[in-house]
């Protein structure tokens, strides 16, 4: 006869850190994406700090591509923020604690950066130095691999602080020509040496930042050079927004709306934008 008696059995049911790595990595369609990640971060950090007596014209966020051999580039993110207080819990996947705003609420985004841009877990860091750790003389850095449980975290002397502010958090990964290259992904065009792509980006981040460069939430700053090139270059990135020929009726419209999260004020407008010069937004070609 069969056995009536009821069993329980425990599961291990860890991931293998790889696997996961692997497969959080896969959420991103181009580069942009990926350091929208991290940017979204840095301006979430200000928008929390905003009454902070911290001067808004300090808020900056740079970009750097830097090609160090023939097709492999040094990229960096760096941000003047306040730094990252609480290191457990934004290395911890889906932990909701570390976010400051809706713009990294879920737990998840920088970990899929990271994952995306060096999905072999093997060359990325982050060094952040809140103002605890300038009383203290120090920073702190998290290097690859990405680990559960035994993360490693250094704590060095301040002196070796790369950062143009005391405080703040500096992203750097490394990636190959491929992966630049789909910052123009889906654009016609011969989109091959840095020059053009970064033309891209710089238009990319003043379409999705445009608001927060206006509103003098932060600035943003692409800072870049190519093996050819005798010395980096540097573009302050400025908004990008439509050039209106003509409203149609109703014209201006404003709506107060709750879409699950509390009432928001939603303004609108009707029109017609006059062709632009830009390489993706605003073409007036539909």
């Amino acid at each position: 006869m069969p056995s009536t008696r009821n069993k329980t059995i425990t599961l291990n049911n860890d991931p293998d850190v790889n696997e996961l790595w692997e497969g959080i990595g896969g959420n991103f369609d181009n580069l942009t994406q990926i350091l929208n990640e991290f940017i979204d971060n840095a301006s979430s950090n200000f928008k929390a700090s905003y009454y902070l007596e911290k001067p808004r014209t300090l808020n900056k966020i740079f970009v750097r591509i830097i090609e160090k051999k023939k097709g492999l580039y040094k990229v960096e993110i760096e941000d003047t923020g306040t730094g990252i207080t609480n290191l457990e819990a934004a290395l911890s996947i889906g932990n909701k604690s570390a976010g400051q705003t809706t713009l990294n609420e879920h737990g998840f985004g920088m970990k899929n950066a990271l994952a995306a841009a060096n999905p072999g877990n093997d060359k990325w860091s982050i060094k952040t130095r809140t103002v605890d750790d300038v009383k203290n003389d120090e920073y702190t850095e998290i290097q690859a691999p990405y680990e559960f449980n035994q993360q490693i975290i250094k704590v060095t002397g301040s002196t070796a602080w790369e950062g143009v502010h005391q405080t703040g958090t500096i992203v750097t990964f490394y990636i190959t020509d491929d992966l630049l290259r789909t910052i123009a992904k889906g654009l016609k065009g011969n989109y091959k040496n840095l020059d053009s792509l970064v033309e891209v980006l710089e238009e990319d981040l003043g379409y999705t930042y445009r608001t927060y460069i206006q509103e003098g939430i932060c600035s943003l700053t692409i800072e870049y050079k190519a093996l050819h090139m005798p010395h980096i270059v540097t573009k302050n990135v400025s908004i990008v927004e439509p050039s209106i020929e003509t409203l149609f009726g109703p014209k201006h419209g404003n709506e107060k709306l709750d879409l699950g999260d509390g009432e928001v004020e939603i303004d609108y407008e009707f029109l017609k934008v006059k062709r632009s010069n830009h390489k993706k937004h605003y073409l007036a070609n539909m």
